[in-house]
């Protein structure tokens, strides 16, 4: 599977959860944006950014074995 596509697919999954999350899940935001609604949204887009930095990380392990194979030559 080229690298591109290594890549996109776990991010699009995790955005793909995201948006069925909101779809799903009863929430609102109010018009002014409330703390307990900030720290959802906060803890939503943490939890967000580490499942899309895991999921890259091991998409691009073959990349990694492949530089520590080149240093190696």
């Amino acid at each position: 599977m080229p690298l591109l596509w290594r890549v996109y697919l776990p991010s699009a999954a995790v955005l793909a959860l995201a948006a069925l999350a909101l779809i799903v899940l009863p929430v609102s935001v109010s018009r002014r944006t409330l703390p307990p609604e900030m720290l959802v949204i906060s803890g939503a887009l943490v939890l967000a950014l580490v499942v899309n930095l895991v999921l890259i990380r091991h998409s691009l392990s073959a990349v990694r074995q492949l530089v520590v194979l080149a240093r190696g030559v």
